[in-house]
């Protein structure tokens, strides 16, 4: 069932699967001897273990039972736990090296190397040989084997066939797959509990399960950690009140808005995002604003999948390690400004710094002429449709529209640079690649959709910039932890040596990367994600209708003590074994979670590396008296509030 071209099952409907996986259960139950079942009745024949967990785990419920059900019976029995193990079972697979996983939730099929009979050696793939056999047996008149009629059965029961077959093949072959189905009792079972079942005990589950949600009171807006902007601090403070389920309700909030956070609903998430939730809705404003339509933040299922795939070797490490040398000179130059004995304003020094190598790194211009406008327009249009912090009105200024001149001045610039004679001989950088994607399938990415995908890199550049200036801020107030970066920072770059890509191991750059991460727990730059219900789902025993505003509250269980003891503290130490508290499932999101967890992550820890590498190389840092205590601007994302600043005490090394 799994389809390659969006990453998961086929878009089957999710009770039928549900009744599938249950019926394959009791069907491998049945032919290892552990069951019987005929029309009316299951019967337990033998309580032996039989070393695989879900079978047992089924095997075991049924032996709990004080009384004999029919299979129709422990089929909607067993569709309760579905979800859990088919995620069980792809884990399964790919381990097993049949599957292979990609971040954000997606699979493909593991391509294997088999031995032909002449000696040469051929690319299979295991789903291929499976959808062979059951042709094989569709279309000639021998009896399969028990567990291809199995197979077979189960997969007429949950009309999967319409997935593998043309609609005139299936027609066809539609009366020997029955005849085939029907051979086994199980099968027979399956179809009937897909037929009946479906919606009285959807219902029944709602009715049963479901309970009101809780909200959040008054005083709850007064939170000290609210006040003070730190949105992952009270996030964790509602999770500890009232779970990991609560409604939202301000004065400000006009639309039902559900929050859900803790390190079960991280892991829940990532799970079934796919299946419920959709991205459209918070950032089709934000999309408009330059022109687009369809954008890879905003696009959900197939698309979404389509598109990423086609990005992800833009925004691969190895678009930076292709350009490395020009992004050490880069940020060699950039530093060489920053002044000694001055407070510096981390977030504004960090935004212009890092604007500067996305440039050059990913944009292939020059765009310190127009970087300031540019930054100014992003982040007004996102704190204008994706925060809702400002009226429209205020992106409509005739300051902003002088500003969005400046935007479609840079966008033709980028345009222009990038012509075939342009580019030749150049390495890749994302803009061809998004040109690229554009020429191969003008469908999926039409030229109307580039202006948003050309100002996306620079975009980027806020959220890497604060990620710099937050890390930068940690060790600055933390002389100890940058005494210990600074010494693995002399050892890759002491004697004037120019690092190599290779150099950035993580045996090499562990302090490094440990205190980004720490800095990213604290002060992680996406704290939330936003989604509206697509399809009516149940969390936890509570209910969320369709078209629910959802706030995933990503960044609760970052200052959750149970995960992360003493979670004010900046410990990079926390993050290495034999501590390893960033490994408990759904403790650490700093990069978002689902189909749209963050696809550069690798490209922006490799920029992150180098950055901090080089400062803490060059440079002895403290912060200046009033920039003690980190104070946040959450607007248009998580930064260091315009007070915040860092000094530079001493150059350590020249440039």
């Amino acid at each position: 069932l799994l389809n390659e071209d969006h990453g998961y099952l086929e878009n089957l409907n999710y009770w039928n699967l549900e009744c599938a996986f249950a019926g394959a259960v009791l069907g491998e139950l049945c032919l290892q001897r552990r069951i019987d079942l005929d029309a009316r009745e299951l019967m337990l024949t033998d309580i032996t273990p039989t070393g695989d967990e879900i079978l047992d785990a089924a095997l075991e419920r049924i032996a709990a039972s004080e009384e004999v059900h029919s299979a129709q019976y422990w089929t909607e029995r067993l569709t309760f736990a579905a979800d859990e193990r088919v995620e069980q079972v792809l884990n399964r697979l790919t381990v097993r090296g049949i599957l292979a996983y990609h971040s954000g939730g997606f699979w493909t099929m593991q391509p294997l190397e088999e031995t032909q009979p002449d000696g040469t050696t051929a690319t299979v793939y295991g789903r291929q040989e499976v959808r062979d056999r059951v042709m094989r047996w569709i279309y000639n008149k021998r009896i399969p084997d028990a567990r291809d009629i199995l197979l077979i059965g189960l997969l007429d029961a949950c009309e999967a066939f319409r997935f593998m077959m043309q609609p005139e093949e299936l027609d066809a072959a539609g009366e020997r797959i029955a005849f085939i189905g029907n051979l086994e009792m199980v099968c027979r079972v399956i179809k009937e509990a897909v037929r009946e079942s479906y919606v009285s005990l959807q219902a029944s589950r709602r009715r049963v399960a479901s309970r009101p949600i809780p909200a959040i009171a008054l005083r709850d807006l007064l939170n000290r950690n609210l006040l003070q902007r730190n949105i992952a601090r009270y996030f964790a403070d509602l999770y500890g009140k009232y779970g990991p389920v609560v409604t939202l309700k301000a004065p400000t909030i006009k639309q039902r808005t559900v929050l859900l956070m803790g390190t079960e609903m991280n892991t829940w998430i990532n799970r079934n995002a796919r299946l419920f939730f959709r991205s459209k809705d918070y950032i089709k404003e934000f999309e408009s604003v330059y022109g687009a339509n369809r954008t890879i933040p905003g696009m959900d299922g197939a698309e979404h999948y389509r598109i990423r795939k086609l990005m992800r070797a833009g925004y691969s490490r190895e678009t930076m390690e292709n350009q490395f040398e020009d992004a050490y000179a880069t940020c060699r130059d950039s530093f060489a400004t920053w002044k000694v004995g001055e407070p510096i304003p981390a977030t504004n020094a960090c935004l212009d710094h890092i604007s500067r190598l996305v440039s050059v790194l990913l944009v292939s211009v020059d765009t310190r002429e127009y970087v300031h406008d540019l930054l100014d327009y992003q982040h007004r249009s996102l704190a204008t449709h994706i925060q809702r912090a400002l009226p429209k009105f205020m992106l409509s200024t005739p300051s902003m529209r002088r500003k969005r001149e400046q935007v479609m001045r840079l966008v033709n610039a980028i345009r222009d640079a990038h012509t075939p004679a342009q580019r030749a001989g150049k390495p890749m950088d994302l803009i061809d690649h998004f040109l690229a994607a554009h020429k191969g399938d003008q469908e999926l990415l039409p030229e109307t959709d580039l202006i948003f995908m050309f100002a996306a890199p620079l975009i980027a550049s806020i959220y890497v910039g604060n990620a710099l200036a937050f890390t930068i801020c940690c060790l600055a107030s933390n002389p100890g932890q940058l005494a210990r970066v600074q010494a693995e920072a002399d050892s890759i770059l002491g004697d004037g040596k120019v690092p190599e890509p290779e150099d950035l191991s993580l045996d090499a750059i562990g302090v490094t990367h440990r205190a980004i991460m720490e800095a990213q727990r604290l002060y992680p730059i996406i704290p939330l994600q936003l989604r509206h219900v697509m399809n009516e789902c149940m969390v936890e025993g509570f209910t969320l209708p369709m078209n629910t505003r959802v706030v995933f509250g990503i960044s609760a269980p970052h200052y959750d003590d149970s995960v992360f003891p003493d979670p004010a503290a900046f410990d990079p130490d926390r993050f290495a074994p034999p501590r390893d508290e960033h490994r408990q499932p759904g403790a650490y999101m700093p990069w978002g979670l689902g189909t749209h967890a963050c696809l550069g992550q690798r490209l922006v820890e490799c920029m992150l590396t180098l950055n901090v590498l080089m400062l803490a190389h060059h440079f002895d840092l403290e912060t200046p008296p009033g920039s003690e205590r980190m104070k946040i601007n959450p607007v248009p994302t998580n930064a260091p509030h315009k007070s915040i600043h860092f000094k530079i005490t001493r150059r350590r090394h020249a440039f």
